[in-house]
């Protein structure tokens, strides 16, 4: 019975994210059920018959669900890209500054004079241009280098 199919409308990127062929997809199954276990990123289920109307704002749904996704993506791979750029010692500081250690704690973990931190910790906020210690500690969990749980 056609009455009892339903569509599924979900932004779809079709494995890695690149921010490239993003699309839409839009899939007819015959019961709910299978649409729901489906359906991970799905925006909304729209049960036939439909009208124009609430496809498009499903579609509209989706694409906006789908810019804000692949913003997203971007910063995470711009805070990648600026930790790239760090040398190793400032990647230890940035990863203890994220952990939340001070800089006497760092200096005292790493035997070296606290100046010597002050400059590793200023180069590592420079670098990945954070304007405070919060900031850097966002951009860390955002790359998953710590858990926002930290």
């Amino acid at each position: 019975n056609a009455e009892d199919r339903w569509v599924c409308a979900s932004g779809h990127h079709g494995g890695q994210r690149t921010g490239h062929s993003d699309y839409l997809y839009l899939r007819i199954w015959r019961h709910t059920n299978e649409c729901e276990s489906y359906a991970g990123g799905a925006i909304d289920f729209l049960p036939k018959p439909f009208t124009a109307k609430k496809l498009l704002n499903a579609i509209g749904r989706a694409i906006a669900k789908n810019k804000i996704q692949n913003k997203q993506d971007a910063d995470i791979s711009r805070i990648k890209r600026r930790i790239k750029t760090l040398s190793p010692r400032e990647l230890e500081v940035f990863h203890f500054v994220a952990r939340g250690m001070l800089n006497k704690q760092i200096a005292s973990k790493r035997g070296t004079t606290l100046q010597t931190i002050k400059v590793h910790r200023s180069r590592v906020m420079h670098k990945m241009h954070a304007k405070t210690v919060t900031e850097l500690i966002h951009f860390a969990q955002k790359a998953g280098v710590t858990s926002s749980k930290n």
